[in-house]
């Protein structure tokens, strides 16, 4: 997962964009730095954290 494609799927999980990321970590388990280490791409995001994403993502379109 590229770091845009991992802020723009963290951003429709929290649903906000500015301030996603502290929302964003609550929802995952992990720690900020965790997620602006994805969001900058200095960190590689690991394939649980995507699973865990997108299993997130569909939930989130299931119950709208």
């Amino acid at each position: 997962m590229q770091s845009h494609e991992f802020i723009q799927l963290g951003q429709q999980i929290a649903g906000v964009g500015h301030g996603y990321q502290k929302l964003l970590a609550e929802k995952l388990g992990v720690g900020t730095d965790s997620i602006k280490k994805y969001a900058s791409g200095n960190r590689l995001v690991p394939r649980s954290i995507e699973l865990l994403m997108k299993e997130l993502i569909d939930k989130t379109r299931v119950n709208n």
